[in-house]
């Protein structure tokens, strides 16, 4: 319908939003004004901000995430005109580029599986490879809303993840077509999802990890450098409130992260979007379905309760049983407690 319109009214550019996205009376504008500087660029995405951050403590760690995680990442990728991701919220796209692309778009397939969960990757994944740029327009802001609780935000995450796998390992002839940052930035992505899980249980079973080692100033200089770089550059005025929330942030995403890597990646053909709209009361879920929606995350997170028990132990220069009883009863300990909390008392 948007196609037939814009035809026949002579429209140049299609915008389009979430239903729970706010849109800025000059953000249409502006965004539309960048495209037009060059005729090769097929589509267009804006800053994010999260507008319900104070209503609790996930959606703040979630406003911190994207002060930094997603600005940075949009940021590298959108350097080379390859902004792999036109985003639900603040999608912008030239009329001409859509209709050679729009039924290869709707039947993807993956594996003979058809794709709901990747929609707006896969229609981004199309303009790269039929040869448009795809911009990002970080001095423009969208407001989006975020899930308000840890299990709408981690469900939201995993099925984020399984279209990033899906668009990186199933088409990787975009990247024959695009800057080497593109690609090299996948591989970063891919080979985390193996190498940060397998680090942390040769660590658990050997005492020493592969190949990585953990360091606090490696993560102090990560977060210092960020905060800076992010309070000049990032357009969006966060306030002092929201930039308590970096530290806490870092930790609230990066400690999930390889299992909501790992877990989509070994379910990516798992269709539902895993949360609801705000005012849609939530539906009544089976203990199946709440194992299969967070029994994996119960495991990683105990996985690192009993790491950590490991770790503490071996500082301390304890014998090697006392050593396996500390891991033991930490994993044990997180194990359960997480069961009930993320399985029972997130639902």
């Amino acid at each position: 319908m948007a196609l037939a319109i814009a035809e026949i009214m002579d429209i140049e550019y299609i915008w389009t939003s979430d239903s729970d996205s706010l849109v800025y009376p000059e953000t249409i504008h502006q965004t539309m004004c960048t495209m037009a500087g060059d005729a090769n660029v097929g589509g267009a995405s804006t800053s994010l901000y999260i507008h319900n951050a104070k209503d609790t403590v996930v959606t703040q760690m979630t406003n911190g995430v994207y002060l930094t995680e997603l600005y940075l990442a949009r940021s590298f990728f959108g350097a080379t005109s390859a902004n792999d991701c036109q985003s639900g919220p603040c999608a912008a796209f030239r009329a001409v580029a859509l209709p050679r692309i729009l039924l290869k778009w709707y039947k993807q397939s993956v594996m003979g599986h058809w794709m709901v969960v990747n929609e707006d990757r896969h229609l981004t994944t199309r303009l790269m490879l039929d040869g448009w740029k795809t911009i990002f327009v970080s001095d423009v802001l969208t407001a989006t809303e975020t899930p308000r609780t840890l299990r709408g935000w981690l469900l939201q995450q995993v099925r984020w993840a399984r279209a990033v796998h899906i668009e990186t390992l199933h088409r990787p002839q975009v990247y024959l077509l695009q800057s080497p940052i593109l690609f090299f930035g996948a591989l970063r992505r891919q080979m985390s999802v193996f190498l940060i899980p397998l680090n942390v249980a040769l660590y658990l079973l050997l005492g020493r990890p592969f190949y990585w080692k953990f360091t606090a100033i490696d993560i102090a200089n990560r977060i210092i450098w960020t905060t800076f770089y992010l309070g000049l550059r990032n357009p969006y005025p966060a306030g002092k409130g929201s930039w308590i929330y970096i530290l806490p942030a870092q930790i609230f995403y990066n400690i999930p992260l390889p299992a909501v890597q790992l877990w989509s990646l070994l379910t990516v053909t798992t269709d539902g979007w895993g949360t609801t709209m705000r005012a849609e009361k939530s539906p009544r879920v089976s203990l199946k379905t709440k194992a299969f929606d967070m029994g994996f995350f119960v495991l990683w997170l105990s996985m690192l309760g009993a790491t950590l028990g490991r770790w503490v132990a071996s500082w301390n220069d304890l014998a090697t049983s006392q050593v396996l009883l500390c891991q033991g009863a930490a994993g044990i300990l997180c194990l359960f407690g997480l069961g009930v909390w993320l399985v029972r008392l997130q639902y």
